[in-house]
């Protein structure tokens, strides 16, 4: 479980300060994956990985990659989102907010590999009235909006929509009542992930059984009080389908603390999770002592 949990947040961050927008994301969303960087800055976690843990390999990458160096240091949040959900979802969307300066060096940067003096990438400038994209590589279009914000994906149609959506507000989430009933959220989070149909995506995982009971899950991490709460939040169609997805992760709880006993680190951060079931939402909440998810990224990368 531990190394689970260490990997998710390594992986988030090697992918990936404002709240989440509702009125920013496209109404037609299935899946949506948003992290609140200046946040996460700000938790014992993000400074330890920021500090200890990325610093030598963002220097490495900036030269190797020089985007990264440009974004990386002012960036305040990323969500990613799309309309299939599925694994290879070619129209998602990564919505980039940092500030304008730094944007307008990232312009400066593609504008250099126009020219060829930037190496690692080609970049072609589109001619499209009102608005700079760029393509990058022949398969990845960048517009910049410059008020800061910055649009990225592999479908030009879906980045036009996105651009128009924060344009005016229109056929946005905040019209929309998809990715709710899921319960309050803690606004303490940094991570925030929610997904719509998981029932049929999850089609395609057989070992998924869970995830195959529930039509939207909601995943949130963040960091309070010493500890890295994480919160799951399932819902089902039916009062029977929650009852089957608790029974479920009650039993699968049971096998790991049987199979698992000697393990008393793990068997103690099983006592801290908690289950609540509505009539048709199952909600997953653990703690895991910051101290301890420093340490276990400490001796991943020692490893």
């Amino acid at each position: 479980m531990k190394i689970i949990i260490v990997g998710l947040l390594l992986s988030v961050i090697a992918t990936f300060g404002a709240p989440l927008e509702r009125k920013e994301i496209s109404a037609d969303a299935k899946w949506l994956l948003h992290l609140d960087v200046d946040a996460f800055r700000q938790t014992a976690v993000g400074k330890y990985i920021f500090s200890d843990v990325l610093d030598k390999k963002l220097n490495d990458a900036k030269k190797a990659f020089p985007l990264i160096g440009v974004l990386v240091g002012n960036v305040q949040s990323l969500t990613a989102f799309g309309n299939e959900a599925t694994r290879h979802d070619r129209n998602g969307v990564l919505l980039i907010k940092t500030d304008v300066e730094s944007e307008k060096k990232l312009e400066t940067l593609l504008q250099a590999g126009m020219a060829g003096v930037t190496q690692g990438f080609s970049v072609e400038k589109l001619d499209i009235k009102d608005v700079d994209v760029y393509k990058v590589n022949k398969d990845l279009f960048v517009q910049a909006l410059h008020n800061g914000h910055l649009l990225v994906g592999k479908s030009q149609t879906e980045l036009n929509k996105a651009r128009e959506v924060l344009a005016t507000g229109n056929g946005s989430l905040s019209e929309s009542k998809a990715f709710t009933g899921f319960g309050n959220t803690d606004h303490g989070f940094f991570l925030l992930g929610i997904a719509e149909g998981l029932g049929e995506s999850a089609k395609a995982f057989p070992q998924a059984k869970i995830l195959q009971m529930a039509e939207g899950g909601q995943l949130t991490i963040g960091e309070r009080e010493d500890k890295l709460n994480f919160r799951l939040a399932l819902k089902s169609k039916d009062q029977e389908s929650c009852n089957q997805m608790q029974q479920v992760i009650q039993g699968l709880i049971a096998l790991v603390s049987l199979t698992q006993s000697d393990n008393k680190e793990l068997n103690t951060f099983i006592q801290t999770l908690k289950i609540d079931k509505g009539e048709n939402l199952l909600k997953i909440n653990l703690s895991f002592p910051v101290s301890n998810a420093i340490k276990e990224i400490a001796d991943k990368q020692k490893g």
